[in-house]
């Protein structure tokens, strides 16, 4: 069972595992 997801929703994720990123790097500086 497949859903769509929508463009916008893949850039939100991924905007989102971004700035998460960002404040793992930052919490290590």
């Amino acid at each position: 069972m497949q859903r769509y997801i929508p463009p916008e929703l893949g850039k939100l994720s991924g905007l989102v595992q971004l700035h998460l990123g960002f404040n793992e790097i930052s919490a290590l500086g």
